[in-house]
């Protein structure tokens, strides 16, 4: 393929009729298959072209970042070269290094969709356990195979909650026996034992059909605890494996509090982040030197200490707000804590993190990945969809695709994760570390595309379930999961649906919108910082921004280590006459309108200053999607607490604006 690119790009840009002829020649030693080595004929071939500009086709995705031509000879788009297509295939051959996962589409779902009409059915076909139904609204969910632990005791003895366990083939006949010698609490604890599941595999209708999809003697089976406890009225789930221990208070010798009292969260750390990857640990203050990192982090992003973010600030969060909802709370582990294979292989353990009394909650930016696990883990109600676990790859894959996958919905939804100080204490049950490497290979492999897929998906879905069922239908397509996981995610969904569970608002970011930032000056003190804090707020709501300013080459350099999308305000002869950024907003506005001018996605660019406060719902009218084709409002007066607003919608004299 690339051997034929040179040889058209060198027909196209021939002087010659030599030059002709040699292109055909190579042309038909090619088809008839003659050992010539046509790579070096087209390797000289590719220098003698001329040097001239070229269009990318309106069908490239990579078109979205159009070089333009600059007075810096450097950005010319003659100086890139003619990339070859990329290979369809799930892993990339390197000669060099072996294979790479390329995370490209590489088959086609061609099973029917799911019925995800929002029809519920009656209560007296639904199986619930009377002595359980509406008994608690915050419910432990665990499965094991081995007999009772004090960890899995510790939660069913937690006030006002309740505690599913579900057994498999291989946990022990005596398990519920054995739970009361320990002194489990057995009036708040529904042992879900394998009798009883199939009797739920008989049952007609979505529930019965999800619960079939299960496979037995696996980590997956779990997804029934999840089940059955939204079926009984859940609104938060303590999502753990029965080697994570809550902590004991100190004072009283009972479990600590693992869900505020109040519906606030306290001593919350925003977190200041460029990159779409984060790496929680360092604001967590682990007891090691560094590196440190969680299970599922990319490997490739271990010693970027750009993904590791800096805290902007702390506040208290409430759970729901109008703008955000935590949906999801990570507890760290002290003791032998959620790492991968790598690194309990090559880092000092036990280690800790901080539990002081000034130790933070670190809020993930909207628009960044962070894997939190099903090990020590508060779901709340908006977010219970969200627990399914796959179980076509490996446990030590399934909990961190599943928190990967969810994010990708939380960020269109308002939902926010959150890691927690460790009230958890992991006592790990033994494991084969080589072992664990085998089975941990996809995150090893595959995590850093995923993410990058994550951060760039989008569906013309509008209603919750359907976007959910797309989603997992594109992850199957790119070798992420299998088909039995999307026929699993489908019947998940209408037995949710037929339970009555309510989904959380879709809010989607606006896709087919640029937001372009104008700072005059990047002079001023803490410039740097509050280019990233723009940046990040405006992704929350737009998934492309492109701050532009007279930046130096320092600044430059700072932004793009930091991901964050950023382009020189150039303008020679202003710049001989003291100007600095000021005088570009119209050219830096063309510069970016040009670079969007063939993609398939960007239909607009919104221009807006520095200090221009951006109220995006009363831009769209509150409908989606943005933009709308009129002029909205406009305000009068530079005293923004007692200026007038002008709403021209309803003005018809535009004099008055």
């Amino acid at each position: 393929a690339h051997c034929l690119i040179t040889i058209w790009t060198t027909m196209r840009a021939a002087s010659s009729v030599v030059a002709i002829v040699a292109a055909l020649i190579i042309v038909k030693q090619v088809l008839t298959g003659l050992n010539v080595s046509s790579k070096a004929l087209c390797e000289q071939n590719t220098d003698s072209r001329p040097n001239e500009a070229f269009s990318l086709r309106k069908d490239d995705d990579r078109s979205n970042r159009l070089s333009l031509p600059t007075n810096d000879p450097t950005n010319s788009p003659t100086n890139k070269p003619i990339e070859p297509p990329p290979i369809q295939q799930a892993f990339v051959p390197d000669s060099s290094t072996g294979k790479v996962f390329g995370g490209e589409k590489i088959r086609d779902f061609s099973n029917p969709m799911a019925n995800l009409k929002e029809t519920s059915i009656s209560s007296e076909q639904l199986p619930f356990e009377n002595d359980f139904r509406a008994k608690c609204n915050k419910w432990g969910v665990v499965t094991t195979i081995f007999d009772p632990t004090e960890a899995i005791s510790r939660v069913s003895n937690l006030p006002e909650w309740c505690l599913v366990v579900v057994a498999d083939t291989k946990t022990p006949k005596d398990y519920v026996e054995k739970f009361k010698a320990l002194g489990g609490n057995e009036g708040s604890t529904f042992f879900f034992s394998v009798e009883r599941q199939k009797t739920w595999e008989q049952l007609d209708g979505p529930i019965g059909a999800f619960v079939r999809t299960m496979p037995w003697r696996h980590f997956g089976r779990k997804n029934l605890g999840y089940l059955f406890a939204i079926l009984h009225g859940a609104e938060y789930f303590f999502d753990f494996d029965d080697d994570n221990f809550i902590k004991l208070d100190e004072k009283t010798g009972d479990p600590v509090e693992i869900l505020p009292s109040t519906t606030t969260l306290d001593n919350v750390t925003v977190v200041m982040l460029g990159p779409t990857a984060f790496n929680h640990h360092p604001l967590m203050k682990p007891s090691i030197p560094p590196p440190s990192w969680a299970r599922g982090f990319p490997l490739e992003y271990i010693k970027d200490e750009a993904t590791e973010g800096q805290a902007a600030f702390s506040a208290p969060m409430p759970f729901v707000s109008k703008s955000n909802s935590i949906g999801v709370i990570q507890f760290l582990a002290d003791g032998n804590p959620d790492v991968d294979a790598n690194h309990r292989l090559m880092r000092p353990l036990p280690m800790t993190f901080d539990n002081s009394e000034n130790a933070k909650n670190v809020l993930v930016p909207k628009h960044a990945y962070s894997p939190y696990n099903a090990q020590a883990s508060i779901h709340t109600q908006p977010a219970l969809w969200a627990t399914l676990l796959p179980t076509t790859v490996p446990g030590r894959v399934s909990d961190i695709w599943r928190s990967y996958f969810a994010q990708c919905i939380f960020a269109d939804s308002n939902l926010r994760l959150v890691f927690a100080p460790p009230k958890i204490e992991q006592i790990r049950n033994e494991h084969n570390f080589l072992g664990d490497l085998t089975a941990e290979k996809d995150l090893y492999t595959k995590s850093g595309k995923l993410i990058d897929f994550l951060s760039s998906w989008d569906s013309e879905k509008l209603r919750f379930p359907e976007r959910v069922e797309q989603l997992w239908i594109d992850l199957y397509e790119r070798s992420y999961i299998e088909l039995d996981d999307v026929v699993a995610l489908q019947k998940w969904l209408e037995a949710l649906i037929a339970m009555g569970y309510k989904f959380p608002e879709l809010k989607p970011r606006i896709r087919n919108v640029a937001m372009m930032g104008q700072f005059n000056y990047a002079d001023f003190p803490n410039s740097m910082t509050q280019i990233m804090m723009w940046n990040q707020k405006m992704r929350e709501r737009f998934q492309t921004t492109i701050a532009a300013a007279p930046f130096n080459e320092t600044q430059l350099a700072y932004l793009e280590a930091h991901r964050i999308d950023a382009f020189q305000a150039k303008d020679l002869n202003m710049r001989k006459r003291g100007y600095l950024g000021f005088y570009n907003p119209m050219s830096n506005l063309m510069r970016t309108l040009l670079r969007f001018a063939y993609s398939s996605t960007i239909e607009a660019v919104l221009y807006a200053h520095d200090d221009a406060l951006l109220n995006l719902t009363e831009l769209s009218e509150g409908k989606y999607p943005f933009p709308t084709d009129k002029i909205i409002g406009n305000r009068r007066g530079e005293d923004l607490d007692n200026a007038e607003y002008v709403d021209l919608r309803t003005i018809p004299d535009r004099a008055k604006a």
